[in-house]
């Protein structure tokens, strides 16, 4: 689906889409995917039967999506440590954005992500501190479908239109 969605953004065919896993840290092939062919970014990310494909030129990107249903009460404190929210889909919200941040970065696991601070989920999305650097962030909340959190985030101050597309026609279902 990652090859499909990029090569229709990108206007080209299937067969010329590569994909690269490759860790800069240590080589192995769980490195956030990477379009080898064309200046562009993709990010990828599944919750409970639906998949989500971010393509973005020419900086990085990263999505997350969540099922509404994931959304433990437990995750509030892993979102706000200080001052858990008390609505379980805002914390699953706040996820999503933190999420999107990590992946856009591409720092994974190696970052605390108790310590990427994002908006309030009532408030306009927002990265407001990232662990060890000043990040230029643009970030989107998303409505992928019923009964799921999304959000976006593209590595840059610029602004940025975010277009959402259904994929099946592409899956040809």
């Amino acid at each position: 689906m990652a090859r499909l969605g990029a090569a229709n953004e990108l206007a080209v065919a299937v067969a010329e889409v590569e994909l690269d896993r490759t860790c800069p840290r240590c080589g192995g092939a769980h490195g956030k995917p990477v379009l080898t062919t064309r200046r562009a970014h993709l990010s990828i990310a599944h919750s409970a039967g639906t998949v989500a494909v971010a393509v973005c030129r020419p900086v990085p990107v990263g999505l997350d999506v969540e099922a509404r249903t994931a959304a433990d009460p437990a995750l509030a404190a892993l979102v706000r440590p200080e001052r858990p929210p008390t609505d379980p889909q805002h914390a699953l919200q706040l996820w999503c954005r933190m999420e999107s941040a990590v992946k856009a970065t591409g720092d994974g696991l190696l970052v605390p992500i108790q310590q990427v601070r994002v908006s309030e989920a009532d408030q306009p999305p927002r990265l407001l501190g990232y662990p060890g650097r000043r990040l230029e962030v643009s970030m989107h909340d998303l409505t992928l479908r019923p009964g799921y959190a999304a959000a976006l985030s593209v590595l840059t101050a610029e602004p940025v239109t975010v277009l959402t597309r259904d994929a099946t026609a592409l899956l040809g279902l």
